[in-house]
């Protein structure tokens, strides 16, 4: 982060200097204690503060932790708060400023700071394959100059202003992944960091416990169009139906748009998919629609599914937007590493497993069953049965229990063997399974399942294993793991 003053945080915030003068400047912003370096005000470490409050929490409590550390300045939500907690210094070596809401502050800061910078900014949002689409592309723009990205699950409201002010006047370009499952969460991601290009990469049936219905998901997905003005470029995957729907929208506003799909050709394609199973994906990807055959490159990920071919063209297409040689995308792409818990293949000696552990929402969970599915048909890393350990899927509102049982049909037809569930939801899918006549076991234990499924198993099982974030699957898998000396 490059040095922001007092001044500046108060035009920013409308906030209240209580004490401090205007002209000290700090050089890094913290919401969280843990990131603070140990230090004191005479070392002039420069930190900022904000102590956020929300329902269950309240940074306020940590004020004190954070002048122990060496903060320069605290911003507070009323001072009377700050007080609360702590007897506050009153001399000019500690800032303090009061605001109306420090989390609105955070972000208002995040926003005056980023316009500092005219870099190009890519925004990414969609219901599925956001992060993986994020660091292909991220990947391949560090090939061609420094370039930022959010890290881990700061993608929301406090972490995309966290990594905004990460910007220097070194990096060329920042690429951001924005999450949301609340109305309105991306209208306020994309003021805040102003993106030049917007990537959309598919929807889908997900966070409809806060965006309700299919209608709802997709009107806050495209709302990150209506944060790029009439002057910003959109990248967007036409195969998917509703983006498909939506292009009069973006003719409407007057945007820029590159295109990129399979089954319906775009300005970015992909043609001669070859299915490498556990290697990954094939394929031949044209970026100029079929203007120049220099511009065709073969690409070889090594990610599973037909869902990354679809994210490396994203990619690949935004890159080009860059001028980013070919050769470049192609080596940003060909040296992408599998994510965690992203359909991660761990082959043991009794069975293998896919951890697909990440997140679910119906249309994900189909594509891996179906993947797994293809497999097992060829031999591909298992000869034995396909077993599903199946999470509850979260954040769906009123379609969850129709969601569920709708699985289970799916999880029949595709070829699944048995079906383990974790969670109240996850167990109508089973109950359901069981009465078209599959195999089923219900439990509401990671522990006990992962015993269950010791006792089950048959040698060359393939064992899918999916839920949503919340539900912890992963420690299902690293259990089993662990269990037979993976």
């Amino acid at each position: 982060m490059e040095k922001i003053s007092v001044k500046e945080i108060l035009e920013a915030t409308k906030g209240r200097l209580i004490q401090g003068k205007e002209n000290t400047c700090f050089n890094s912003i913290s919401t969280d204690t843990r990131t603070l370096p140990k230090g004191s005000h005479s070392e002039k470490k420069g930190n900022l503060f904000i102590a956020l409050k929300g329902k269950n929490f309240d940074g306020h409590r940590f004020i004190p932790e954070a002048i122990k550390k060496g903060a320069k300045g605290i911003v507070s939500q009323g001072f009377s708060l700050a007080k609360k907690y702590q007897s506050i210094p009153t001399d000019d070596v500690l800032i303090v400023i009061e605001v109306k809401d420090t989390l609105s502050a955070l972000q208002d800061i995040a926003n005056s700071y980023r316009r500092r910078f005219t870099l190009p900014l890519i925004a990414i949002t969609g219901s599925n394959g956001k992060t993986t689409t994020k660091e292909m592309l991220w990947n391949i723009l560090s090939r061609k100059a420094l370039t930022l990205k959010n890290k881990g699950n700061y993608n929301n409201e406090i972490g995309v202003p966290l990594t905004l002010f990460e910007l220097t006047r070194f990096y060329k370009f920042a690429v951001l992944e924005l999450g949301t499952n609340a109305p309105g969460e991306i209208k306020k991601l994309t003021e805040i960091a102003q993106p030049t290009v917007g990537v959309i990469t598919n929807i889908c049936l997900t966070h409809t416990e806060g965006l309700l219905d299919i209608e709802g998901v997709a009107r806050e997905k495209l709302s990150l169009l209506a944060g790029l003005g009439n002057r910003g470029t959109t990248i967007l995957n036409i195969d998917d139906k509703i983006i498909r729907e939506s292009l009069h929208l973006i003719k409407k506003q007057g945007l820029k748009k590159i295109t990129c799909g399979i089954v319906n050709r775009g300005n970015v394609y992909a043609t001669e998919i070859n299915d490498l199973r556990e290697r990954g994906m094939k394929f031949r990807v044209n970026l100029s629609g079929n203007k120049s055959a220099s511009q065709n490159i073969t690409i070889h990920i090594p990610l599973i599914g037909m869902h990354n071919v679809y994210n490396a063209l994203v990619a690949a297409a935004t890159a080009k937007l860059f001028d980013v040689s070919p050769k470049t995308i192609k080596n940003g792409l060909e040296s992408i590493k599998t994510l965690p818990m992203r359909m991660e293949i761990t082959k043991l000696k009794e069975c293998t497993i896919i951890n697909d552990a990440y997140n679910a929402n119906p249309h994900s969970v189909e594509e891996a069953i179906s993947i797994i599915e293809k497999w097992n048909a060829e031999k591909v890393l298992a000869s034995g049965r396909k077993i599903l350990i199946l999470g509850n899927m979260l954040e769906l509102g009123k379609w969850s229990v129709k969601a569920h049982r709708k699985l289970a049909g799916i999880a029949m037809k595709r070829g699944i063997d048995i079906l383990v569930t974790m969670g109240k939801l996850a167990a109508i899918t089973a109950g359901e399974f069981n009465k078209i006549g599959g195999t089923a076991f219900v439990y509401d234990d990671r522990e006990k399942l992962v015993e269950g499924i010791l006792k089950q198993m048959h040698r060359g099982d393939l064992i899918l294993i999916k839920g949503s974030r919340a539900m912890k699957m992963e420690e299902i898998a690293s259990g089993i793991i662990r269990r037979l000396g993976g």
